[in-house]
């Protein structure tokens, strides 16, 4: 019988490895037909990635293939990539010397013709290899550079996912402090790119690390908004655990009627989808309230559905392991009546037996002697062992220290950059105010007014526009595409067009110089190869110098005026200067003013800025509402009143937007 089975396994493991070199075969020939050696390669990377994470050997197979024949080619660029990828493999099967392999050879691939999307994902591999050996300063040392190069090549993706990352590994170093304002970051330029997983990401971390710092209600924060993104993509499980969440930080906070409110409706969503592990994590919770609350009648209750939930999904899970359990127990009870049985006859045996004393004493002296070899052997094997793990550690050590000394001058090298762009970027913000306005020509233009100019970032994407000609004053406010230093030029071609628009070619209406300044963008931008959209929504007026009447044109934003306690909007045209589908010609409106009116020009960062209790945007209504009660207020307190209010919404949230809100009394 033990033959025969022998046989049959013997002939399916054969069976097994035989289709499996056949199925490898086919794939060879395959290979081989290809003329093409970029085709060859792609086919190589298609079948190393079929088997990624779960076919060590095979996954190398191909990869390795795959770098023989980019080594032909000499396109280093790919063998570097490739490098990169295979250190990911054998990191995540826990192999260390051989990522650090992986990435040694990929780095003598790299040079300065090598393109940043290949280079930056080998530094990236670099730094998760050093978060997976708990080296986090070195870690955070790469992502640092990482994060300047992002910013020099405007890869905003890589940016915020770096920022990530980096933040992870402050936090892993208990630095809780530098991973709230890196994963804050990332938030936020996710949140202005609207990168929806990411951003499921980063909220996660931040609740994580407000619990850490014990700000349970920052962390209820956080976790509201999760719960509106939860519910808007109907994602049942996070709509349930978060729910669940709220009441622990609900409960802390002495909010016990919304906690629970929380985890009942949390309760109930896993009830209705069957969800059990969340069915019994809420009733644990449920019962924990209970009994704080002194109600132990309800707390029995609750913590025997727990109970009963909880145990009957481990029977289902362990009920085929406990047959298999009492199958051996059986097994080895029937062993120890045959062993018993086998004593027994020993026993009389022995009892029928003299045995001599000196026998006995040699038998002690052999084992004894046995056991003296077994310790030298052991020790033998324990000697290799140490040498073993010392001869790999030394050659591990020599790899890094080599690495050191490039990563320490490739540092160097990029702080030397990042102060040139940081000095690049001050004086651009000189070049930016010496085009703005000054208020002294504000003062001589308007008399009575005030500005409030408030860039998210050191240059800004808002601009304010103030010129005097052809008998006329004008006015604007003006959003540019972007914010920062892409904003900031974009602001300076579209200022520049307005100043032609009045200099150059004497327009006097609000509508013909929006037209004719969009036509002035459009040719500025398709001097590019690229397809560039950007452009500026603007709110502009003309007031003629004789007659005092006012005119107003809008690209997408509009003209408030109050009087006497009323709020009057003048719409712009839903239009940007630019480009557009359907662009059409701009509107002039023509507005009778009477004394003390007074007008608002704004761009749309005031109103989109997050903030308040539950970090939602500002809005329109309450911005309206706010002008009404200041607006008989003198205009530089009005000012004072505005930022006030904006710098008590945002708390500690970050600015989003570039923040430019003008007002003048005609």
């Amino acid at each position: 019988m033990s033959r025969l089975l022998i046989t049959i396994l013997f002939n399916s493991f054969v069976f097994f490895f035989l289709s499996q070199d056949n199925h490898k075969d086919s794939l060879l020939i395959d290979f081989h037909n290809i003329k093409d050696t970029s085709d060859k390669i792609s086919f190589c990377i298609d079948q190393g990635d079929a088997h990624s994470y779960s076919n060590l050997d095979e996954f190398c197979f191909w990869y390795k293939k795959a770098i023989e024949l980019a080594k032909k080619t000499k396109d280093k660029s790919i063998i570097a990539m490739l490098y990169s990828y295979m250190s990911y493999e054998t990191s995540a099967n826990g192999d260390m010397i051989t990522t650090a392999e992986h990435i040694h050879n990929g780095k003598k691939y790299l040079n300065d013709s090598t393109p940043d999307k290949y280079s930056m994902r080998l530094y990236n591999a670099e730094a998760d290899y050093f978060n997976r050996v708990e080296k986090f300063d070195k870690a955070i040392k790469i992502y640092k550079k990482l994060i300047a190069k992002s910013i020099e090549i405007n890869d905003t993706l890589f940016l915020s996912t770096s920022l990530h990352n980096i933040g992870i590994s402050y936090y892993k170093k208990e630095d809780y402090k530098s991973a709230d304002s890196l994963i804050k970051e990332a938030y936020r330029l996710n949140s202005i790119l609207n990168y929806g997983p990411f951003i499921n990401n980063n909220l996660s971390m931040l609740a994580n690390i407000s619990s850490k710092n014990k700000k349970y209600k920052k962390a209820l924060e956080y976790n509201l908004i999760a719960k509106n993104r939860f519910d808007s993509i109907n994602d049942l499980s996070g709509m349930t655990i978060v729910r669940i969440n709220m009441a622990g930080s609900y409960w802390v906070l002495n909010k016990k009627e919304l906690a629970y409110k929380s985890v009942n409706d949390g309760l109930k969503m896993a009830k209705d989808n069957k969800l059990k592990r969340w069915e019994w994590n809420a009733n644990k919770v449920l019962s924990d309230f209970y009994i704080e609350d002194k109600k132990y009648r309800k707390a029995l209750d609750a913590y025997i559905q727990y109970s009963d939930l909880k145990s009957s999904s481990i029977n289902q899970e362990s009920s085929t392991k406990l047959e298999s359990l009492e199958s051996e127990l059986n097994k080895k009870k029937m062993e120890v009546l045959e062993k018993d049985k086998a004593l027994q006859q020993e026993q009389i045996k022995f009892q029928q037996e003299q045995i001599n004393s000196e026998m006995i004493k040699n038998e002690k002296e052999t084992h004894f002697i046995y056991f003296l070899l077994f310790i030298l052997v052991l020790a033998l094997a324990f000697g290799f062992f140490i040498y073993n793990r010392l001869k790999l550690s030394n050659k591990q050590k020599i790899i890094i220290e080599k690495q050191k000394q490039k990563t320490q001058l490739a540092y160097e090298e990029i702080e030397e950059k990042n102060s040139n762009i940081n000095a690049s970027i001050n004086y651009a913000q000189r070049i930016q105010n010496a085009i703005l306005p000054t208020e002294k020509m504000l003062s001589e233009n308007l008399k009575n007014h005030f500005i409030l100019f408030k860039p998210k970032d050191v240059v800004s994407g808002d601009f304010y526009w103030n010129e005097k000609a052809n008998g006329f004053t004008f006015i604007a406010v003006a959003d540019c595409t972007g914010h920062g230093v892409p904003g900031a030029i974009v602001s300076v071609i579209c200022h520049n067009a307005l100043n032609r628009c009045i200099k150059e070619f004497k327009l006097t209406s609000p509508g013909e110089i929006l037209d004719k300044a969009r036509d002035l963008v459009i040719q500025q931008f398709e001097k590019s190869d690229q397809d560039v959209k950007d452009g500026m929504d603007i709110s502009i007026c003309s007031i003629n110098n004789k007659t005092n009447k006012l005119t107003f044109a809008g690209a997408n934003n509009p003209l408030w005026l109050i009087r006497k306690g009323k709020l009057m909007v003048t719409k712009g045209d839903k239009q940007p200067i630019g480009k557009h589908q359907k662009s059409t010609p701009f509107t002039t409106h023509s507005i009778e003013t009477e004394s003390n009116d007074i007008i608002y020009l704004f761009s749309d960062g005031y109103v989109d800025q997050f903030g308040g209790v539950k970090g939602k945007k500002f809005m329109y209504s309450p911005f309206k509402k706010l002008l009404l009660s200041i607006y008989e207020q003198p205009m530089q307190e009005q000012k004072q009143i505005i930022l006030e209010r904006l710098e008590s919404w945002k708390k500690d949230l970050e600015q989003v937007d570039d923040v430019c809100v003008l007002g003048m009394k005609i």
